[in-house]
């Protein structure tokens, strides 16, 4: 009787054993699911970011391309106005109108360096577009004097 005693005490002790095994492995296999599920959702959401900075990028390209083109539509309407005769300050104006020029070139370098490099896209924007409202002041200036 002790021995049948012993033997049943013996597996009910095996058999919880295994049980609490089987509920802790079930137990990390759904943990290490959430953690999948998680690191998945976290590569998405990157993912994303980055689609959203480069379409940020192509439009604030593109735009910033056209503005380039109309600067350099009005740059070239300045000079039209320098071939007129009877200006005193023609030389003076040539070479403002060339500081223009450069500067609105030095512009569509940005554009291109940044396209290679593509670091710190807020610092980058905010310098840009002071500049390309620098030369716009230049240009606007300029035609009104």
């Amino acid at each position: 009787m002790k021995k049948i005693i012993y033997l049943l005490s013996l597996g009910l002790l095996i058999g919880s054993t295994t049980q609490s095994c089987e509920m802790t492995s079930k137990e990390d296999k759904a943990k290490e699911a959430t953690e999948k599920a998680e690191a998945e959702v976290q590569e998405a959401n990157v993912a994303a970011e980055e689609a959203a900075k480069e379409q940020e990028w192509v439009v604030f390209k593109s735009e910033a391309e056209r503005k380039i083109q109309e600067n350099e539509k009005r740059i070239n309407d300045l000079r039209a106005q320098l071939t007129k005769p009877g200006k005193m300050l023609d030389g003076i104006y040539k070479q403002r109108i060339e500081a223009i020029e450069l500067r609105n070139a030095e512009l569509r370098a940005m554009i291109s360096s940044y396209e290679s490099t593509q670091s710190d896209w807020e610092n980058f924007k905010a310098d840009f577009n002071r500049e390309m409202d620098a030369v716009g002041k230049s240009i606007s200036d300029f035609a009104t004097n």
